[in-house]
Formats: C-alpha cells, structure tokens, sequence
C-alpha cells in the first residue's frame, strides 16, 4: 500500500498598486498633443464649398476670404464641377463665422470693375483678389452655396425692406441704379428678371428710415435723365438729379387718395410707370387685343402710340406691319393695338369688357387716325362714336377680333374731292364753253364803240347830256337871286298890308262885326221859328 503524499497549501498573498511619477509623463504628453490637435483642428476651419461662374483671380492657398475686411476664411482647393460648366471653391472657414451662415448667405469676388454705374474694387490691384461674403438671415447653410457673378448692390449693413415692381420693359435702369424720393437717393435696384406673364420684375431695396414711406397708394416710375416738355407755356426741362441724368433710375411718391392709407409688407408688388405725368392713372390689369386695319397710310404711327377717346389714353399699339394678301394681291397695313376697358369704367372682368365694346361698336364706335404731334408728324388713334357709321360685324382675324375703323379727316376730304372731280367729268362742259364763247362774243359787239347799240356809244351821249345839264345848272344861281329879291318885295308889302293901321285890317274888323250881328240875327230868328213856325205866315206875336 503506497503511502499517499503530503498535500502542500500555498498561499496566495495580494500586495497592494502604488500609482508611479512615471505615468505622469505620457499623461501630459497626451494632453498636450491632444491641444495642439485641437488647435490644429481650429485652425483648419469648416469646409464650405462655394460654385463660381469662372475662377479668375482665385488662388488655392492664397486667396482669402473676408467680412468687413476681416479675414474669415482661406481657399483651400479650386475644382471643375462634374458638368465643367462651373468651378467648385472650397473654402475653410473660421468656425465661429461657419456656424453664423443661412442658406441667403452670398460669397462674391471682389476685384477691379469698371463700369458705367460705379468703379470698385481697385484695392484690389496691388492685394490682389478676394472672396467677399455676406452671412445671410434665415435658413440653415446649405451643402452647397452659389456664389455671385456680380457683387451686390448692397453692403448687408443697412436696414430697410425690398419690394417688387412690374413694367413692360426695363428701359435705362439697371442694378444698381438710384431710387429717389423727391430728389434723395433712398434705394437702388438690387435685380430684375423676366416674369411667367413676359413682364418685367425688378427688385428694389428702400433704406430705413424712408422704407415707411411705402405705402399702398406709392407710385413709382421710371427717371430718364431729362424730361422735355412742350406746352402753351412753353418749353419747360425737368432732371431728377445729376446722378439720373448720369444712370437712370426710379422715383416713387405717395399720391392723394380717397381711401385710407394702409401700411405694406416687404416683398410687395407694385406697378412702374413710365412717367411722373401717368401715376395718376391706374395701372391696366385687363388688356383686350384688337386688330385694326386703316385703308389709307399708317406714317407716323408706331408701336407704342397711344389710342385715346376723347383725350383719355385707353390703350397703346402693339404692332405695325404689312400683310400680303395673295387672293387681292394686294399689300394690307394690320395695326394690332391693346385696349384697357378699364380706363373706359367697363369693369375688370375681360369677358364683360369684351361684350361692352362689341355693343358700343354696333352702337357706331370706330376707330380713326389722327396727328398727335404736328412738329415731328406722330400719329395716335382716337375712338369715338360716329354721326353715321356703316354697318359692321364684329369678326376674327388671325386670331384676333377686328375693331372696325373709318377713313382720316384728310382721306374724307379727298374722297369728297374725288366726287366732285368725278361729278365735273360728267358734267357737259363743252356746251358749257360753246356758250360762254357766244356770251363773250355777245359782250364784244356790246362793248364795240363803232356800233351804235353799243354801251360805249350810249354812255358816250348820256355823258354829253349830262354835261349840257351841269352848264345849264351854272346859270341857276343867277335865277334863284332873282326870285329870291322878288320874294323879299313881296313879303315887304305883304307886311304893310298886314299891319295894324292899314286899311285893310279896318275892313276886316268891320267885316267881322257885320258878320257878328249877322250872327246874332239868324240865331234869333232860328230861335222864334223853333218857338212859333208859323211866324213866317202870320208874323210873330
């Protein structure tokens, strides 16, 4: 039996971890990479990567990029895009600055630029070009930003609101160009771009504190330079200012109305007009197109003349140019024009503006052309109603309907002309001439002085008579004293014998009181045959 051996116990003894000096080394050295990584991290800044048009003047490692001239960023890398239409810059930005950009943030290149609005950039000769930014307001910063081809008209700094304007046409104006109000430059242009309606939008920027100037009765229009206008007063010249007589520009004022002023928001939509002289006049929102076809000559007649009624201005000319008609061959004059029924108070509605023209046209509305401007020949087209205009059916003409038109004042001169020429060839002058040949003939032998029928013959012995009876009224004065002494002697002695102790007045007053008795007898004896008839047989009483 094998003896088993003795079991050996081992203890196991736990001795306790003293932290070491040593360990304190790698800690600080961790603590200090990790500082200078940090730092190094700071230093490289946010990767922002920003599209340019092209990259003139960029430099990767160079170019720098600031905010109010404070450098903020450098270029780090300068790309094509995929499509090689674009060129990637990418920038790393302070992070502090990268944490306060929004998606309407704008990055630019500032260099040299010479234009005919402004010079700019030319510190940028000897520094070379930069990058410009502006951080923007609202929305996160997207991936991707896209800078701008043209620097922006405004600095950022300025406060004030933007508003839209709609126009026909741009004219003079441009970014950049000044807006004013009552001569002070208040804003400028900030863009414009063409609408879904083919108009026009341009955005301006109103400066605090004139931006509550704006209200809903502002009307703004469009400044060229110098305004020229003649008048029974004269000649009168008008400029904005210096600078829009240089550039162009806009100006808006308030206009009296008799609705209460109401306040606008930022980003409204205002009509521009084409001059101080129409802001009075609403801007149309309804257009009707009309084509117009005049039977004489259309000089003088443009697009954009006006078509007026009764010296209102209710709408303009689009077109003028000439149609050929293959079945007349002929050579047709198209006007096609654009009316606003609502400068005729026909309401805003397109369809009851139509049907309200189409009865005032059966009623005898037409349309005539008429000098606007004796001096340089231009031409308008003015609608009104006619005395008695010939019946006509509204129809269509490639499209559009056909407003019917009468001749000028000139053209029914003419025609009238043309009548009574066309009258007078049919009339039968040459028996008409075969007479006054004989009437003339018959003057002739009237007038011939050897006939003795002859007017002169005649007035020949009338002269003779009459000269025999101014000889003869020669002797008349003598005649006439004669009488005139015989008279005198006559009235002398008629005198005497009127006088009171001639005898003749004794004999009349004799005479008289005969007469008297007499009278007084004849009375009596009436009287005593009134009384007793009989007293001429019997006697009286």
């Amino acid at each position: 039996m094998l003896m088993s051996e003795p079991i050996v116990h081992a203890k196991i003894v736990r001795r306790s971890r003293q932290w070491s000096l040593v360990w304190l080394v790698p800690l600080v050295a961790l603590g200090i990479a990790s500082y200078i990584g940090y730092e190094a991290w700071r230093s490289q800044g946010q990767s922002v990567e920003v599209e340019f048009a092209t990259a003139t003047g960029i430099e990767a490692g160079k170019t720098r990029v600031r905010y109010k001239d404070v450098d903020v960023g450098k270029v780090t890398q300068v790309r094509l895009s995929d499509s090689l239409d674009r060129v990637k810059v990418r920038i790393a930005m302070d992070r502090d600055i990268a944490k306060k950009l929004h998606a309407d943030a704008r990055f630019w290149v500032v260099r040299p630029r010479v234009t005919t609005r402004t010079i700019s950039g030319l510190s940028t000769l000897l520094s070379g070009a930069y990058i410009a930014l502006m951080p923007g307001e609202l929305g996160e910063m997207p991936t991707i930003i896209t800078g701008l081809d043209e620097p922006p008209t405004l600095s950022g700094a300025s406060d004030g609101r933007q508003f839209w304007l709609s126009a026909d046409r741009l004219g003079s104006m441009d970014v950049g160009s000044p807006v004013f109000y009552r001569g002070i430059a208040v804003g400028e242009v900030v863009s414009y771009t063409l609408g879904k309606d083919d108009r026009m939008r341009i955005q301006v920027f109103i400066r605090s504190p004139y931006d509550r100037l704006v209200r809903s009765e502002t009307r703004f229009w469009n400044v060229n330079g110098i305004d020229i206008k003649m008048s029974s007063e004269g000649v009168r010249a008008q400029m904005e200012s210096l600078l829009s007589f240089m550039q162009g520009g806009l100006a808006f004022e308030n206009i009296l109305q008799l609705d209460a002023e109401h306040p606008v928001q930022e980003g409204h939509l205002f009509a521009l007009y084409p001059d101080k002289d129409s802001i009075t006049q609403d801007k149309p929102s309804v257009r009707l197109s009309y084509l117009m076809l005049f039977t004489g000559s259309v000089a003088g007649l443009s697009n954009g003349a006006r078509i007026e009624h009764k010296g209102l201005e209710i709408g303009h000319v689009l077109d003028v140019r000439a149609r050929f008609d293959a079945r007349q061959l002929t050579v047709e004059l198209p006007v096609l024009v654009e009316l606003w029924p609502e400068r005729l108070a026909l309401g805003s509605d397109a369809e009851q503006g139509r049907s309200l023209l189409k009865a005032m046209i059966e009623k005898g509305l037409r349309a005539q052309l008429k000098p606007a401007n004796l001096l340089t020949g231009q031409m308008l087209i003015d609608i009104d109603y006619q005395s008695k205009p010939e019946a006509v059916t509204v129809r269509l003409d490639s499209g559009h309907l056909v407003f019917p038109t009468v001749q000028t004042d000139m053209e029914q001169i003419m025609h009238r002309v043309g009548g009574v020429m066309a009258q007078l060839e049919k009339a039968p002058i040459q028996d008409t001439i075969q007479e006054l040949h004989q009437t003339a003939k018959g003057l002739h032998r009237m007038l011939d002085g050897k006939q003795d029928a002859s007017v002169l013959r005649q007035t020949e012995q009338l002269l003779k008579q009459v000269n025999q009876t101014l000889a003869n009224m020669q002797t008349l004065p003598v005649q006439v004293n004669d009488t005139l002494v015989q008279t005198q002697t006559t009235l002398q002695t008629l005198n005497k014998t009127l006088s009171e102790d001639s005898l003749l007045q004794y004999d009349v007053r004799t005479l008289m009181q005969e007469v008297a008795r007499s009278a007084g007898a004849i009375e009596t004896l009436a009287d005593t045959l009134q009384r007793q008839p009989n007293a001429v047989i019997f006697g009286k009483e």
